[in-house]
């Protein structure tokens, strides 16, 4: 109860913040969630840290976002949070080797994905790159506002996001089969209000 009363100062602050700071913490919020999600059914770390980084990494995030928007009503305010996050985000990481460098001008971009990751298949073009990048950036804003200011919408869209992950196929899976947890627990948690 006191984490609530402290936050209470920030909702005056949120104007004052940078979309950055409060994505930066967003992604803290999120990653926080998603492992206290992917907890059940118990399963080796290894397995639990592959079904979070299928939700936090930015190709995650931005199929996340996806859905929130077509299946989960945002309001205005959340909205415009969205908005913020995105243009604030640029164009991604921008850390680049000399060998990535020297990448560059010899194969482009598919030089630099190899000079980096080695030779596999790149997950985005680099342009989608960009806009997953951006996506991301714009939902771990919201998380990181609803966090500051609203605890208990934070957690309807959490639950939102981590039943629709669980859905899919991804978090709170481990490679065990749903349902093996507690009845009716299924690897989740309370549902969100439709």
């Amino acid at each position: 109860m006191w984490l609530l009363l402290a936050m209470a100062p920030w909702r005056h602050q949120m104007g004052r913040m940078s979309p950055a700071a409060i994505a930066y913490l967003g992604d803290a919020v999120l990653e926080l969630h998603a492992r206290q999600h992917v907890l059940w059914p118990p399963a080796d770390v290894g397995a639990h840290n592959d079904a979070v980084r299928r939700i936090v990494c930015a190709k995650g995030q931005y199929e996340t976002l996806k859905r929130l928007r077509a299946e989960f009503e945002l309001t205005e305010e959340e909205e415009e949070w969205l908005r913020r996050g995105r243009n604030a985000s640029g164009r991604g990481p921008r850390s680049v080797s000399a060998q990535a460098f020297a990448a560059v001008r010899a194969g482009g971009a598919r030089g630099v994905h190899d000079a980096l990751h080695g030779a596999r298949e790149s997950r985005c073009p680099p342009r989608a790159a960009t806009q997953v990048y951006r996506d991301s950036t714009s939902l771990e804003t919201l998380l990181g506002f609803l966090h500051l200011s609203d605890p208990a919408r934070l957690q309807q869209v959490m639950d939102f996001i981590l039943e629709s992950e669980g859905a899919e196929g991804g978090a709170g899976q481990g490679g065990e089969q749903a349902g093996d947890g507690p009845a009716g627990s299924g690897g989740a948690g309370p549902t969100a209000p439709g």
